[in-house]
């Protein structure tokens, strides 16, 4: 009766996404992606990782604060040596999210799409697949703890948006929250790596998924 949910599809393609940015500006005119994440997961098995490194060609014209840098691990040197190029990095980026059948992100309709969307407009390309795919672990998150199900027949995406907008006082969905409310083993040192993020959520998305009937 319930195989047509997610929880039950073993063939199912995932396409776990992070992305580290110099700010929180959601236009790439004043920032951009320097580090995206990206795990494949076909039902609940792991089937490779990828750590982009960015590196832009006029990387002076965003500038990254000190306290920013060390928050989400930024190292000049370390992308400058493992770095590519930015139209090497968003056709991975495509290549891997039209492949999958789900895009799963922690935040993801608040942050992460914005400079997917951004990043793909600058090489004149189609971003507006994504949306469809997308699920967002806090917006479900935020579901369950304010006992705001999805209705059977409702749109995900239009529910996802409702629930990420939703402020209720006292109610938290971060990451490391939810690691810990979970029992997801999770390092604070490490948080805002986006492949270390983007670990710590498959385990979360295989723990909620058993809670949200999509």
């Amino acid at each position: 009766m319930d195989g047509h949910l997610l929880r039950f599809k073993k063939d199912a393609k995932f396409c776990f996404v992070d992305i580290e940015t110099f700010n929180l500006c959601l236009n790439l005119k004043f920032n951009c992606a320097w580090q995206v994440a990206m795990i494949n997961v076909v039902g609940d098995s792991i089937r490779n990782e990828h750590d982009i490194l960015i590196k832009w060609d006029n990387p002076d014209h965003i500038q990254i604060k000190d306290e920013v840098a060390a928050m989400n691990h930024y190292s000049k040197e370390r992308v400058d040596s493992k770095g590519i190029s930015p139209k090497e990095a968003i056709q991975i980026i495509d290549r891997n999210l039209r492949a999958c059948d789900y895009i799963v992100a922690h935040n993801g309709l608040g942050f992460d799409l914005y400079i997917l969307r951004s990043f793909y407009k600058k090489f004149g390309m189609d971003w507006r697949f994504i949306p469809s795919k997308l699920i967002d672990t806090r917006a479900l998150a935020q579901g369950i703890k304010t006992n705001n199900p999805i209705a059977s027949g409702s749109n995900l995406l239009t529910y996802q948006y409702c629930m990420i907008n939703k402020r209720v006082k006292g109610i938290k969905t971060s990451l490391q929250v939810l690691a810990k409310e979970y029992g997801i083993p999770f390092d604070p040192s490490q948080l805002h790596d986006a492949l270390y993020d983007l670990r710590v959520n498959v385990q979360l998305w295989n723990k909620i998924k058993h809670e949200v009937n999509i």
